[in-house]
């Protein structure tokens, strides 16, 4: 009786140690997650923040475009290129916001 006792006893002992590391590993997995988290959200900030420019950058070279097309010629004869460069504006603005809306989302299953 006192050899089973003692088996018991170390695999309750084992078994602590088990769920001792398994809880310790998790903590470290949400550690990871959350830092990478954070990169994330950096990313995406300074992405939000380039994206930003480039369409700022954009608007006013194209908005100078369409003032000097209009001021230089006749209405009828750059009607089709000042559309075209409204239409690369807009869908460059658009096209950035589409970029800025992709997101990676990690889950995971088997912890909390």
């Amino acid at each position: 009786m006192d050899n089973v006792t003692a088996e018991n006893l170390k695999l309750k002992d084992e078994i602590s140690k088990l769920k001792s590391a398994t809880i310790s590993a998790q903590d470290s997995i949400i550690s990871l997650q959350n830092e990478l988290l954070s990169c994330k959200n950096e990313q995406l900030n300074v992405l939000q923040t380039s994206v930003s420019e480039a369409v700022k950058s954009s608007v006013k070279t194209e908005i100078r475009s369409y003032s000097d097309a209009v001021k230089s010629a006749d209405t009828k004869s750059t009607s089709k290129p000042v559309m075209k460069s409204i239409k690369r504006a807009v869908e460059e603005v658009v096209q950035a916001e589409d970029r800025n809306k992709n997101v990676i989302v990690f889950w995971d299953e088997g912890g909390y």
